[in-house]
């Protein structure tokens, strides 16, 4: 078999830049609360306890692995892009200690069930953590863009949204912790991240990079979300 055709031709490799990729993430930062059920619950003033549990279980091991897989991606990095492998360090540091806030919540809010600590992640949330690590060891960069969504919607969602959802659920600043504090300490890093990206040499197809994974961060990310949704429903219907 002569493989020839296949392998001696020119591909057309994905290209962007930055105004397109930066485009493009904020959209999906935007669109995010489209078709969100978690977001749709509290919106129409129907969340519940169990939903704010179930939600913080299935974020858990997100939250987790992340500080790792971003200083793997500052490992990875090309040497040219030092600046940013110093975030990607900083931030990984800076993550590291978030998912103890969940755990608290989840203690101070009454929940009976097993630490997540001692349970596999949801098979949302394990997609999820694996992009996150094939970035880091394929497309370092890309983890960044990845990031970028996420630091975008803690930033301007989870403040407003955990708000509307600790007073429904009557909870205390407290208890709402990882949403509440999590989006004061975000602000603005979204901006940073673009300021790190926009001077940074990379390749048209290191950017078409950065553009998908902002589109996969955006729909496993919302995933997880709409799975919590659904495995409530599931347990009631139980």
């Amino acid at each position: 078999m002569n493989y020839d055709l296949v392998e001696n031709i020119s591909l057309k490799n994905p290209e962007s830049n930055f105004e397109k990729f930066s485009k493009k993430a904020i959209q999906c930062v935007e669109n995010f609360s489209k078709h969100n059920a978690i977001i749709d619950l509290i919106d129409n003033n129907e969340i519940e306890l169990e939903h704010f549990h179930c939600l913080l279980n299935t974020l858990f091991h997100q939250v987790y692995t992340s500080s790792t897989s971003f200083a793997l991606a500052g490992v990875m990095c090309d040497n040219r892009y030092f600046k940013i492998r110093e975030y990607l360090f900083h931030h990984a540091e800076e993550e590291q200690d978030h998912w103890k806030w969940i755990v608290q919540n989840l203690r101070d809010t009454g929940f009976g069930g097993p630490d997540p600590r001692e349970i596999f992640p949801s098979f949302h949330t394990q997609s999820y953590i694996s992009f996150a690590m094939y970035l880091a060891h394929k497309q370092p960069v890309a983890r960044l863009a990845m990031a970028f969504v996420l630091e975008g919607l803690s930033g301007q969602l989870g403040i407003e949204y955990g708000a509307k959802a600790a007073q429904q659920l009557n909870l205390s600043r407290e208890q709402m912790s990882f949403f509440l504090l999590h989006g004061e300490l975000d602000k603005g890093h979204s901006h940073d991240i673009l300021d790190v990206l926009k001077y940074a040499p990379l390749t048209p197809y290191e950017w078409a990079w950065c553009e998908y994974a902002a589109e996969c961060t955006l729909h496993l990310y919302r995933n997880m979300y709409n799975h919590t949704a659904t495995q409530l429903h599931k347990a009631v219907l139980i």
